[in-house]
């Protein structure tokens, strides 16, 4: 793996002037922009960048101080660099995040799905001494590197023959123990896309069939049972074309504690939320948040893109804190309930679980 050097560039306003770049002293392949500026301050990647590169880039950033990042990478490579997304925190227990991945660092799907079958080692996905978890159908799920040059995990569904019943793609790792003792917030974010033609069921699903199981958030308390946060992917009509979607929130116990949405008033959850018709062939960042937890009643909540999607409230593991050696399993999707009758794609560009909120906005700007 070849080795990175970071180099930090502060960035005042913009200049109106800039001086002519030098010639580029390294071939364009060196260079990969993987932060936007923040605050005045961004960060360039330099893969095998040598010394040449290093001044001939200080030499021309000082001659042009309000120029960003990205011009002035462009301009001593002597092509337009692109400017990719920043990447989520890292994993940091003193600022509340237990576990993040961008999939950046894989150069194979095999590193991803190795859990799948062992034990992940270093530099595969889900790797650590308390990390487990299961897959699906794994030979459905690529690596895909993206027009603007970041890596996605991609789930294919093939086309499957009308009212053929639960397929699932899937990964689902598993942290084993959490390690966030009488924590008392969870919170999840991760960004997706689905394909533009995706449906949550085949041609011939009614009602309750057309569903896609969009996340699952297992939290297991030992000596008492798993309980369950179920994103769900609905149909708004009660027969196809399966193009109308709404979420679906279900909060379940071990204990009998239900609570969920509907799309029909009269559950304690209230109704779903309707997602709009442009919601497929987007990328969205999802950012779950489970409040309350050791109290009587949790709050739920969910934002897309930064704006709330709903909020509902119910007993789960009432009375009872999160305990040090509790399990959460994240089922990045699961079944959908019948078909789909077509080929279609789910792609998967971060996740993040932490003690504290993190930030709501898109990963991917619309």
């Amino acid at each position: 793996m070849r080795s990175l050097t970071r180099v930090l560039l502060f960035l005042p306003a913009l200049l109106s002037a800039q001086t002519s770049p030098p010639a580029s002293p390294c071939p364009p392949s060196s260079v990969l922009l993987t932060a936007k500026p923040i605050k005045g301050v961004g960060v360039a990647t330099i893969k095998n960048a040598c010394p040449a590169f290093l001044a001939a880039l200080t030499t021309w950033y000082a001659a042009n101080p309000g120029a960003t990042v990205g011009q002035a990478l462009a301009a001593i490579q002597g092509t337009t660099a692109p400017v990719q997304q920043p990447a989520p925190p890292k994993a940091d227990p003193s600022l509340g995040t237990l576990w993040s991945d961008d999939f950046q660092s894989y150069a194979a799907v095999s590193q991803i799905t190795a859990f799948c079958s062992r034990r992940a080692i270093s530099g595969e996905f889900n790797a650590g001494a308390n990390r487990d978890g299961a897959c699906s159908n794994p030979q459905q799920i690529a690596l895909e590197t993206l027009p603007d040059g970041t890596k996605a995990v991609r789930y294919d569904w093939p086309a499957r023959l009308q009212g053929t019943a639960n397929y699932t793609v899937n990964l689902a790792p598993r942290i084993l123990p959490l390690n966030a003792p009488n924590a008392s917030e969870l919170w999840i974010r991760f960004t997706d896309k689905l394909s533009s033609n995706f449906k949550i069921g085949g041609a011939g699903c009614v009602g309750s069939a057309c569903e896609y199981k969009y996340l699952f958030v297992d939290l297991i308390y030992p000596g008492v049972g798993q309980g369950t946060l179920q994103f769900e992917l609905d149909n708004q009509l009660s027969a196809p074309p399966n193009t109308l979607v709404q979420a679906r929130f279900k909060i379940i116990d071990p204990l009998g504690n239900f609570t969920a949405t509907d799309g029909l008033p009269g559950q304690a959850g209230g109704l779903d939320a309707k997602l709009p018709a442009d919601f497929y062939g987007a990328w969205n960042t999802w950012v779950i948040g489970l409040t309350g937890i050791g109290s009587p009643q949790v709050t739920w909540v969910t934002y897309r893109n930064g704006q709330l999607v709903k909020s509902i409230t119910g007993p789960f593991f009432p009375n009872r804190p999160l305990p040090s050696n509790a399990a959460l399993q994240l089922e990045l999707g699961a079944n959908i309930n019948n078909g789909p009758d077509q080929a279609q794609s789910r792609w998967l560009r971060e996740i993040l679980v932490s003690t504290v909120k993190p930030d709501l906005s898109p990963l991917v700007k619309p």
